[in-house]
């Protein structure tokens, strides 16, 4: 995968979820931490994963003062898993929003498509989600199923704010997790009875399971050709032109690199790098 901060930053806010979900039985102060320092990781590989964890938390936190008509026990300790994301959002913020240079990095976001193709495209997910709320109609859920419920919620609002977050429908990517967790739990009653009554039916799962892991084996293929391709080799004459630079430059002056060598000069030469996205160096008038 050449984006594997992807994939990083979700099991990140899935391990926070579950430190979270442990604190909120046993009342620890460390799992609540722990879940703060969870989402911060995932924050460090993408900031908009973080984002969605502490709005999750926070929406759900939300709905228990409202079902208890006043603040929740031990609110301040609860919530230390969004606020130990608040100085990093900030910083966030203000490299994106108020930075002179990287404020325009989040230009090029398009708007997510409707509602109903975003919803569609999770494919059978999605139609076993509906008859799953379905049968939650009018069930009181524990911690966990409410929490997942607001994880839900949280993905599908900010995938549509656009006009907050010009990347916005990258939180797309946080839908699944909680859509897939909270149809198990409608249709929990279903697939135990299903299993029970049929010889078969545990056979079929891990066969479902065995399938649905070949995307892992196809990836795994797919990066293993990349390397033997030489997709991750550094050409030499790339590295002559960096070791020319070092030669000519003096220490941490800026050079302004694309989206290909930002990551690889800071390994060969002394330079401070800027990445030239070409939304921030009005690249097309560069060219004329």
């Amino acid at each position: 995968m050449k984006l594997p901060h992807f994939l990083v930053s979700e099991s990140f806010v899935v391990l926070g979820f579950c430190f979270f979900l442990r604190a909120e039985r046993d009342g620890r102060a460390r799992s609540y931490v722990g879940a703060g320092l969870c989402y911060v990781v995932a924050g460090a590989c993408r900031p908009y994963d973080m984002l969605f964890a502490m709005a999750a938390t926070a929406l759900y936190l939300a709905v228990q003062c409202w079902e208890d008509r006043g603040f929740c026990p031990n609110i301040v300790l609860r919530a230390v898993p969004i606020l130990t994301g608040v100085p990093f959002l900030a910083y966030n913020y203000w490299i994106f929003k108020i930075h002179p240079i990287f404020r325009w990095w989040s230009l090029p976001g398009g708007t997510a498509p409707a509602v109903w193709t975003t919803a569609l495209s999770f494919g059978l997910t999605f139609l076993l989600l509906l008859f799953a709320l379905w049968r939650l109609r009018g069930r009181r859920l524990g911690q966990a199923g409410r929490f997942m419920i607001c994880s839900l919620a949280s993905a599908i609002v900010f995938t549509h704010l656009h006009f907050l977050f010009h990347f916005a429908f990258q939180f797309a990517t946080n839908i699944l997790t909680p859509a897939v967790m909270v149809l198990l739990l409608g249709l929990e009653g279903p697939i135990t009875k299903w299993r029970a009554d049929r010889r078969w039916a545990s056979g079929c799962i891990v066969v479902l399971l065995l399938v649905n892991s070949a995307t892992s084996i196809a990836l795994t293929g797919q990066a293993v050709q990349l390397v033997a391709r030489g997709d991750f080799r550094a050409d030499s004459q790339v590295l002559q032109a960096f070791a020319w630079l070092n030669a000519h430059s003096l220490p941490n002056e800026v050079v302004l690199a694309n989206f290909e060598t930002s990551n690889q000069l800071p390994q060969y030469a002394h330079d401070v790098v800027f990445c030239g996205y070409v939304n921030a160096v009005r690249f097309w008038r560069q060219t004329e």
